[in-house]
This record gives structure tokens, C-alpha cells and sequence, in this order.
């Protein structure tokens, strides 16, 4: 028997949703650590701490579960603006045998790179 397609569900609320990642590079000899950007499609919805499968919860932090289609990968230390507050990537589920990918993105500690300009290009 194959598994249901949950695609149409698991993006019912998908938003446009900015995914930044660091990228470690040497300018004048020396290093730099800069930010590329890509816009996605993803349900995004908090998560419970306590509920989570994740080693090493912080519960003073915030969590999300980001819902995407299996052609956008998100990967470990990816990370997003959600509704003012950063978080990262700390995990990337593989549940395309069901239509869809799950990320878990922690709240950030402290503030990752700055936010490049808003002239990228659109996934």
C-alpha cells in the first residue's frame, strides 16, 4: 500500500518565508562570514519544547516546525525571521515518502549575521 500524499495539508497555510544561510569566506586574507537569502513556501507553526524529539531542548527558547515541499530543502544552521524573532535549523526530517519535508528551527541566543539587502533572487 503507499503512503498518502500529505503535501496538499501540510502547505494548507503556507506563507513566503525568507531562509538565510551563513556562508564562511576570506576577504583581504582575511575571514568573513556572510548571509545568502532565498525565499520559500512553508507552513510554519510553533512548537511545543517539551513535545519535541530533539536532543538538548533549551525550553527558555522558542520553537517552529516548517513544512515544506520535498524541492525545498532546508538544512542544519539555515536560518529565518519569524514574526520578529531569528531562529535556525536544528534539525531536517525526511517525510517525502508523505509529500513533504519537516525542519525544526530553534530561536536564535544570540543574533546571527546581518540581514543582506533585499535584491536576491526568488526560489
Amino acid at each position: 500500500m503507499q503512503a498518502p500524499n500529505m503535501a496538499a495539508n501540510a502547505l494548507m497555510f503556507a506563507i513566503k518565508l525568507k531562509i538565510y544561510n551563513n556562508i564562511q569566506d576570506v576577504v583581504d586574507h582575511e575571514p568573513v562570514q556572510i548571509s545568502t537569502v532565498r525565499n520559500i513556501t512553508a507552513t510554519v507553526q510553533p512548537a511545543d519544547p517539551e513535545r519535541l524529539k530533539v536532543e538538548d531542548v533549551d525550553l527558555s527558547l522558542k520553537y517552529l516546525m516548517v513544512h515544506t515541499l520535498p524541492s525545498t530543502l532546508l538544512k542544519i544552521d539555515d536560518w529565518c525571521e519569524y514574526q520578529g524573532v531569528k531562529y535556525k535549523c536544528i534539525q531536517a526530517s525526511d517525510y517525502n515518502v508523505y509529500g513533504y519535508l519537516l525542519s525544526i528551527f530553534e530561536q536564535f541566543k544570540e543574533d546571527p549575521v546581518p540581514v543582506p539587502p533585499d535584491d536576491e533572487e526568488e526560489e
